[in-house]
């Protein structure tokens, strides 16, 4: 602070005041010094008009005619004041020894001369203008011998405990002594010390509190509780060699870049989002990135124009998801499922408890399995269902088999497992569309020849009973009621009229029961229908559940008393039951 002070400064009081106000108003300032620096002040003496009570305030800023005063200084006590009481800079002893303090400057240079004695080596005390030398610090004494300066611990040495300096060799009552001494540089009393150019150096600069109004630069800056409040830092290490810490509430600004690694402890967080919405850290097991809770809303979004690749650190591919093209899944490192242009491509098989397809398209809709060997010889391909756990493995399958006349033929075939393992061809389609049941060459024919079949072939192992059958059946404890049905048809008949069907011809077992089959199992009667042109179907013959058969003889005219064969309403071949 700078205390500041004018001649014959004089005035009074405009406005009285109380011992607790900390400003004064006074009737003209114009004779007192300006307080326009920060550090200005000045003392002020108030006296009463007509009374010896005097106060001494410290003036610290003017405005106009007001001073913001600091009261009761150098000994005195705060009081009242009226208006017109005297206001007056006078000399006081906080003056003198504020003026005194900021005249002593340690650092200054002084000069010492001495008119040595013969051989004299030791100088100290009063110069030749009875100066007496004080050492603060013996590195800052300088010694010229008749005007030639000295080296210090060669010519001589200094000892700033006895205040001395001693040559290494006497000097004679010719020789002019000259000794230059500086202050320590550990400030100035009472105010701030200016340094407006050079640099400070040293081992180390001690302070319990360094400031600075403008740029400072410090290479290495040790303190225990330092704190910078405002300004920047630029290209400051923290914690170069020892690991630092930042605490506070946050650290703002629009970037951070870092040279080196970025170290989190166990859940200590990187945390993202204005709400603390994201985070990223390691819990000690897992690394894990995440929404900070389940009421964050959005998605977690992973972009890139080239390639996204999830994987080991030793390199192998978990998923690799390529701009504008595959997302491909790997096992141990090798590819399994691809996504293609024009659905998914799978390398090795697909288990699954589940296969649901659906589809828009008007072609190719559904499952397709191919194989697509190019050589000349038949191709197959397959589709395997089965058992395999640690009990057992069995398996049936259906496979397209490629062949026939013409290359683009395909039979399809149904495998059976009959045991031990072993797959057995159970029922064939081939490509004319027949159908055989124990045999792949359906439509063994004979007398006739089919365009489509169903053959039921038994085998030919030599067995007594290598039978193949046909089983028609159904459910129901109702009378006349249809067990099971052949029906044959001519589809290039319309279809369309009553009396004009494609239907042509049926064989039917039709239910006999008279207790709801509550006592005895049910029977059944066979019957047989045609259609005549241009007629309906009509039953034409019967063979009744009891085995009597009836030939024209429509269910309403079917006489129960004739016995094994009845032919039309009334006439019989046969025996009569009275």
């Amino acid at each position: 602070m700078t205390v500041k002070f004018t001649n014959n400064a004089s005035t009074t009081v405009g406005t009285g005041i109380n011992a607790s106000a900390t400003s004064l108003t006074v009737a003209s300032a114009s004779s007192f010094p300006s307080l326009s620096g920060a550090d200005d002040y000045c003392y002020l003496t108030i006296q009463g008009a007509t009374n010896t009570a005097r106060e001494v305030v410290k003036a610290t800023a003017l405005s106009s005619n007001t001073f913001t005063i600091v009261r009761a200084q150098d000994n005195t006590s705060a009081g009242t004041w009226s208006a017109g009481d005297i206001v007056e800079l006078r000399m006081t002893a906080a003056l003198l020894t504020d003026v005194i303090d900021a005249a002593t400057v340690e650092g200054v240079k002084t000069n010492y001369q001495y008119t040595p004695t013969a051989g004299q080596t030791v100088f100290s005390g009063a110069d030749n203008a009875s100066a007496t030398m004080i050492i603060n610090q013996a590195a800052l004494v300088s010694v010229y011998m008749n005007g030639v300066r000295l080296v210090q611990g060669t010519d001589y040495s200094v000892s700033s405990a006895n205040n001395t300096v001693t040559l290494g060799v006497g000097a004679t009552t010719a020789d002019i002594i000259d000794i230059e001494v500086y202050g320590n540089f550990v400030g100035q009393s009472g105010a701030a010390v200016g340094i407006t150019g050079g640099s400070i150096t040293g081992t180390a600069i001690t302070a319990t509190t360094l400031g600075a109004t403008g740029t400072a630069t410090l290479n290495t800056l040790v303190s225990n509780n330092a704190t910078i409040s405002g300004g920047s830092l630029d290209g400051v290490t923290i914690g170069g060699t020892t690991r630092g810490a930042i605490s506070g509430n946050a650290i703002s600004g629009t970037s951070f870049a870092s040279t080196g690694n970025m170290t989190f402890g166990d859940n200590d967080m990187a945390i993202f989002g204005d709400g603390s919405d994201f985070e990223i850290y390691f819990n000690g097991n897992h690394g894990v990135m995440r929404t900070a809770s389940a009421s964050v809303g959005g998605n977690i979004y992973i972009q890139d124009d080239n390639n996204i690749v999830l994987g080991s650190i030793g390199g192998e591919n978990y998923l690799n998801a390529a701009k504008d093209g595959a997302v491909t899944l790997y096992y141990d490192n090798a590819a399994k499922l691809a996504t293609t242009a024009s659905g998914i491509d799978i390398t090795g098989t697909a288990t699954m408890d589940g296969l649901t397809v659906s589809a828009s398209a008007t072609d190719f809709e559904g499952v397709q399995i191919l194989n697509t060997n190019t050589a000349a010889s038949p191709t197959t391909a397959s589709i395997l269902l089965g058992v395999t756990n640690s009990v057992r493995t069995v398996n049936t399958k259906i496979q397209a088999i490629e062949g026939g006349s013409d290359a683009n033929e395909t039979d399809l075939a149904f495998f059976t497992n009959t045991g031990g393992n072993v797959l057995t061809k159970a029922m064939t389609i081939d490509s004319s569309q027949n159908v055989g049941i124990g045999t792949d060459s359906p439509a063994i024919g004979g007398g006739r020849t089919y365009n489509v079949a169903l053959t039921i072939d038994g085998g030919v192992s030599g067995s007594l009973e290598d039978t193949g059958a046909l089983e028609v059946g159904g459910s129901t404890s109702v009378n006349d009621r249809l067990v099971g049905s052949i029906s044959y048809f001519n589809r290039d008949n319309s279809g369309a009229g009553a009396t004009t069907r494609r239907q042509v011809a049926i064989i039917e077992a039709r239910s006999v029961t008279s207790d709801s089959n509550a006592g005895d199992d049910s029977g059944a009667n066979l019957t047989f229908s045609t259609k005549s042109e241009g007629g309906s179907v009509a039953e034409r013959l019967r063979i009744s559940a009891s085995g009597n058969a009836g030939l024209g003889v429509v269910p309403s005219a079917w006489h129960a008393s004739w016995k094994a064969l009845q032919i039309g309403p009334i006439g019989f071949v046969g025996s009569y039951q009275a």
